[in-house]
């Protein structure tokens, strides 16, 4: 950890400052450090070395500014999407091939990969197999962040010490999903906190109209499903103080499922 923090802290290394994916990283690297996971931080050091690799820090100079718009220990892969802004707009300058994206953004985040190329997908693995699905339409979602935060390394070392068995039931959502119902929709984590304010938030998006409300990834961002745009800015009037979004579905950058192997990507 001493030897990365030499090299990587934000206080003395230009090289967090020039690449946001190796910043995020470094946040991975001290919530595993702060939870003992050495699992975790061995995990993203080798992260970190094969960013570096790829890297090579040659070639000429970039100049990246980055508007982070997604707020902090959210559950909604802010960090994962300012590393997926900046492969998608490195990628634009030097024609890269779309297998190599995939590569290097599973190689920075499990997640980057379904933020590099988005659209609606099934994700398996520890998140960088895609499948795609069909993609929602005619719907809008309101977000809301309550006035707390859930580091991720946190949630998912929560998780490990007191372990909830699968649900299933995928195919079944899937189907609901194609019918317009998102009433289904479940998140472990939301189990696992059992937080009031998480379930009042839900509560309050149900009873403003939501066809569904969830938890997003590890949270603490809670998402409703509304049958358009003012339908959800409406009910965002009912989080007074707290931050909200009102977004749209987007339709994927590749059409392709994308995995590891490549036989099955088509890339």
């Amino acid at each position: 950890y001493r030897d990365i923090a030499k090299e990587l802290h934000p206080d003395i290394s230009p090289l967090t400052e020039k690449y946001p994916e190796l910043l995020e990283l470094w946040y991975r690297l001290v919530t595993a450090y702060n939870c003992n996971s050495l699992q975790e931080a061995e995990e993203v050091q080798m992260l970190i070395n094969s960013f570096l690799e790829r890297s090579g820090e040659k070639g000429a100079d970039i100049a990246i500014k980055i508007k982070k718009r997604i707020p902090h220990g959210a559950g909604m892969g802010g960090g994962s999407t300012d590393a997926a802004a900046v492969i998608a707009a490195l990628a634009n300058c030097i024609k890269a091939p779309q297998r190599e994206l995939y590569e290097i953004a599973e190689q920075v985040g499990a997640d980057v990969p379904f933020c590099l190329f988005g659209g609606t997908a099934v994700c398996s693995g520890i998140g960088e197999n895609l499948t795609r699905t069909e993609a929602l339409k005619n719907c809008a979602f309101l977000v809301v962040k309550p006035d707390f935060s859930c580091p991720t390394g946190e949630a998912y070392a929560k998780y490990d010490r007191s372990p909830i068995a699968a649900r299933g039931g995928l195919s079944s959502f899937l189907e609901e999903l194609r019918r317009g119902e998102f009433g289904g929709m479940y998140n472990v984590f939301r189990e696992l906190y059992a937080d009031p304010r998480i379930e009042h938030i839900i509560e309050e998006l149900t009873k403003g109209g939501a066809l569904g409300a969830a938890l997003s990834g590890s949270g603490s961002a809670v998402f409703g499903v509304f049958t358009d745009e003012s339908a959800a800015a409406a009910c965002a009037a009912r989080f007074g103080g707290l931050f909200t979004a009102v977004c749209r579905p987007c339709e994927g950058l590749l059409l392709e499922n994308i995995s590891k192997n490549a036989e099955r990507t088509g890339l």
